[in-house]
């Protein structure tokens, strides 16, 4: 059974996917993310997009698309002309790991005023 979202808060659909380049092309991956985020962004539907690197290993990373839901962002996907992809197609080691996730829970630290 899917997790329901927090109470009170707008349905955020989160869409991850996993990338990593062949070995050496780190660089290149990460122009390519940015150039694919950049014909992304005037889609409707977006809330932004995180490209996130691995610090352990240069060629691998994160890409984040935040939606208003999955079915507008399978709409925007349908928009994207296909050779938007293909910077990042060719340098990938293997296809992108991707999935749909949503916030279930957010827990911050406590703030303590200091009494000095």
């Amino acid at each position: 059974m899917p997790a329901q979202c927090l109470k009170g808060q707008k349905m955020t659909i989160i869409r991850h996917y996993l990338m990593e380049s062949r070995d050496g092309e780190g660089q290149v991956l990460a122009t390519a993310l940015s150039g694919l985020a950049k014909a992304i962004v005037p889609l409707p539907g977006l809330e932004k997009i995180e490209i996130l690197g691995d610090m352990e290993d240069p060629n691998s990373f994160a890409f984040v698309e935040y939606w208003e839901s999955k079915e507008v962002h399978q709409s925007a996907g349908k928009a994207l002309p296909k050779e938007a992809f293909a910077p990042v197609m060719a340098v990938l080691r293997v296809p992108p790991e991707g999935r749909y996730l949503m916030l279930t829970d957010t827990i911050e630290p406590a703030t303590s005023a200091s009494t000095t």
